[in-house]
């Protein structure tokens, strides 16, 4: 495991767990696509879209510091070359790109399995972060996993790791024989638990926004989405009885 560096390329500025999570997300697309029940369906879907996605969100992530401080760039303009992204800007372009593929995902042809496939890339990601960079919660004198110094932390990124394995086991096995839709709306919902229930064993001083932290804000729209799609397809498998 390796701690966050940043990558200078020219101008830009790119934490290095932003080109590991780029590279992550290509290689789940495309081996998601590749297993998927509706394979012929959707292969070369999602990862086509992916070059306008790491695009809009390269862009969002450089440039979006710019409109926090307007006047500056209006009396110097050279200084959009050197801009580097924030933490808001980080998450701005991740919540933009969320919504831009999201939308894609509606107006495609088949809705669920295009879901199903953008989940699973997602859970594939999500493991893989999680075992190249370390995350460390708080010290604790009742856990000794594992140790920096003469303290001890919570491995954050360990218990994502042992959460998320099972579901992982589990969709492979159980893919072919689900409903489209059911792998998007149980994984989004276990993600979401997941990161919710280890945030506990976080630090969270400063790092609060609207009440919660950005991890438990990921968790609830996570949890959420799952949980709102799993009513509507049970709604509509109930109906589709009647």
């Amino acid at each position: 495991m390796c701690d966050p560096v940043m990558i200078n390329v020219g101008p830009l500025f790119l934490p290095l767990h932003v080109v590991a999570i780029a590279l992550f997300v290509f290689i789940s697309v495309w081996l998601a696509e590749r297993l998927s029940p509706e394979s012929r369906f959707v292969r070369k879907t999602v990862i086509e879209w992916l070059p306008t996605a790491w695009l809009m969100a390269l862009v969002v992530y450089k440039f979006s510091p710019a409109l926090f401080n307007p006047g500056q760039v209006w009396r110097n303009p050279a200084i959009l070359l050197y801009l580097s992204g924030t933490d808001v800007s980080f998450l701005l372009a991740i919540l933009l790109t969320a919504c831009w593929l999201a939308w894609k995902t509606f107006h495609s042809p088949l809705l669920w399995a295009t879901a199903d496939v953008m989940a699973v890339s997602g859970l594939l990601s999500v493991i893989a972060y999680n075992v190249l960079f370390k995350d460390l919660g708080n010290t604790t004198t009742l856990w000794q996993i594992w140790g920096n110094g003469h303290d001890v932390y919570h491995p954050l990124h360990v218990y994502r790791i042992i959460l998320l394995l099972p579901l992982v086991i589990w969709i492979f096995r159980k893919w072919r024989r689900l409903e489209n839709g059911r792998v998007f709306s149980l994984t989004s919902l276990w993600i979401g638990t997941v990161y919710i229930v280890t945030s506990f064993a976080d630090f969270h001083t400063g790092s609060f926004k609207f009440l919660l932290t950005k991890e438990q804000w990921a968790g609830v729209i996570l949890a959420l989405a799952g949980f709102t799609a799993k009513v509507y397809q049970d709604q509509r498998r109930s109906e589709s009885k009647l």
